[in-house]
């Protein structure tokens, strides 16, 4: 599909074995934990400019500033955090390029916030954790824009974030990033992400306006 594009090969992977390792789309070695769309990995072609020159790029699905609406993260009354997996949009989203960042709000009581952003690995549902096309990085802020936490593990592609914070209102927000441990990029850290887990209950008294 690729070479009916316009894209070559690329080079063969870095990190094998490891759980974010790595390896281009184009590449020698797909059977890696992250594959991603590359900029000269062994050669000089820019594969996500090539494909949005051909096809297009899909439309934003979330504020990418704290500053902005944002989207507010169904929770239920008792303080869980759901999304199903290829079935509606709640609780869920897409990094459509390496500069998108994507802005969820709530409002939680005082206690735990912990929150796991899963991307969409190829067996999802299975003990494999491979496939994806993205590594994320996801920060908890207060309304004032202070961080409060933060979570981009080097060994997952997947972010864990815990925190105790008094009961308000807080924004997540979610990005794609670079990894270090295997020297990929955030170039192609791009694709859909899921959000679960569990916040405390803030009660009718401070529901989202």
């Amino acid at each position: 599909m690729g070479h009916l594009v316009g894209l070559s090969h690329d080079g063969s992977a870095a990190g094998k074995g490891s759980q974010v390792s790595w390896a281009p789309i184009m590449g020698l070695d797909p059977e890696q934990h992250v594959t991603q769309w590359s900029k000269g990995a062994s050669n000089a072609q820019d594969d996500i400019g090539i494909l949005t020159g051909r096809m297009g790029l899909r439309g934003d699905d979330h504020d990418d500033t704290r500053y902005d609406k944002g989207t507010r993260l169904v929770v239920d009354g008792n303080g869980r955090v759901n999304s199903v997996v290829g079935q509606n949009a709640r609780n869920q989203g897409v990094i459509e390029d390496q500069d998108d960042i994507d802005v969820f709000v709530f409002n939680a009581g005082a206690g735990t916030v912990d929150l796991v952003v899963t991307p969409a690995w190829q067996a999802f549902a299975g003990a494999q954790q491979h496939g994806g096309n993205l590594d994320v990085h996801v920060g908890l802020f207060d309304t004032n824009g202070k961080q409060i936490a933060e979570q981009g593990p080097r060994n997952s592609t997947a972010a864990n974030l815990k925190a105790r914070v008094p009961g308000g209102r807080y924004v997540i927000e979610v990005k794609g990033v670079a990894n270090p441990a295997v020297s990929h990029s955030d170039y192609g850290s791009i694709g859909r992400y899921y959000i679960n887990g569990k916040v405390p209950s803030a009660g009718s008294k401070t529901a989202l306006r």
